[in-house]
């Protein structure tokens, strides 16, 4: 929903890269990573063909194939407009994503899911093989409760630990709830952030996503994702 958005700004200046270290993006500035980085062009073909084969997603892959991702948002930075890349948990190691936050200095935008709602969406992309543009309810899936459960203490651990990361060393962030994207004020405000562009700017056909994964309906109290807040170096609460 997020990136159906975003990736709208294409002519605004606003790069979008997708899921990139899933490898499951088409972006067309993939291109000029390689120009910078030509190690990361042959990489991204054999991960994206070995996936496409096994129909799953792996784990750490660019890294485990020898990729520096610092030398990837190194490379980003050599064209000139604002790079948005989608990260999960499993995209990229903690210690390495730690690094790029400390020298590269983003802007980091959480967006918190419902833990059951983006089970169920992991578990039918891997069902389908469809890992992006894939709308809210398209395919029902069975729920193993224990693995949901890892799911969600696993997520919230690498979530805490970004934000603490995020806050100590004083970075711009965004810190929403998934289900604020559907009000059309609260996306203008985060558009207006992540894009640089005055929020007064923008037309009504931007910010219409064009697929919406997650429902209207208010799911399960026990699945929801608190907001984590900053916390000091001692890490009580700020």
């Amino acid at each position: 929903m997020f990136g159906s958005i975003i990736e709208k700004f294409s002519g605004r200046g606003v790069k979008y890269y997708g899921e990139l270290f899933g490898a499951y993006s088409s972006s067309r500035e993939i291109r000029n990573i390689t120009v910078e980085y030509p190690l990361f062009g042959l990489r991204y073909l054999q991960i994206f063909l070995r996936q496409r084969k096994s129909g799953s997603q792996h784990p750490f892959a660019f890294e485990e194939a020898g990729v520096d991702i610092n030398r990837v948002f190194r490379a980003m930075a050599q064209t000139p407009g604002i790079h948005v890349v989608k990260i999960f948990p499993r995209h990229v190691r903690w210690d390495t994503l730690e690094e790029v936050f400390r020298t590269i200095r983003p802007h980091v935008v959480f967006i918190r899911r419902n833990h059951r709602e983006r089970y169920v969406s992991l578990e039918r992309a891997k069902a389908s093989g469809k890992w992006a543009r894939q709308g809210y309810g398209e395919q029902t899936v069975e729920i193993n409760e224990a693995e949901l459960t890892q799911f969600q203490v696993a997520t919230e651990r690498w979530y805490r630990e970004a934000k603490n990361t995020v806050c100590k060393l004083n970075l711009d962030c965004d810190d929403v709830d998934y289900r604020e994207l559907l009000d059309p004020m609260a996306i203008r405000e985060l558009m207006s952030h992540v894009t640089q562009i005055p929020a007064d700017l923008f037309g009504s056909d931007e910010l219409r996503p064009s697929t919406t994964k997650q429902g209207r309906d208010e799911p399960q109290e026990s699945f929801q994702f608190a907001i984590h807040p900053c916390c000091h170096e001692d890490g009580s609460d700020a």
